[in-house]
């Protein structure tokens, strides 16, 4: 189990005319109190975009993304061949709970679809392994 990762929130254009990465200017906390969904993590309107050639005040990594539950398993038996020999037979399951993990919002404060989660990382994953000790 982990907390979200931290993520910046930015500017998809170059306000600043730098050439660099633009942050907004922060106009409030940016967290919502409740009701985080996919469309809606986070609150652009706490977020203005700054006047033609500045920089925004915004911090970096101020806001956190989805949290992370996980639970891998794996199930193994050994079978003895001879004194010195055996089989190993193993089945492992990652994410056993098949819990959806999603990646960070799109940070873009100036985007229709900033805010908006919208990928998710691999599902469950199975594996079986056979191996013979000598």
């Amino acid at each position: 189990m982990r907390s979200g990762l931290p993520f910046t929130p930015l500017l998809s254009t170059d306000v600043s005319n730098t050439g660099t990465t633009n942050h907004p200017n922060r106009a409030g906390n940016g967290n919502l109190s409740s009701g985080q969904t996919l469309d809606r993590w986070f609150d652009l309107s706490a977020f203005t975009i700054p006047n033609q050639y500045t920089y925004g005040n915004s911090g970096r990594d101020i806001l956190h993304g989805p949290r992370f539950h996980n639970a891998d398993i794996k199930i193994g038996k050994n079978f003895r061949v001879t004194e010195n020999k055996r089989i190993e037979f193993r089945g492992e399951m990652f994410n056993f709970s098949n819990t959806p993990h999603f990646n960070l919002p799109n940070a873009n404060v100036n985007l229709p679809q900033g805010g908006q989660i919208s990928s998710a990382q691999e599902a469950r994953d199975v594996q079986f392994g056979l191996k013979f000790v000598f």
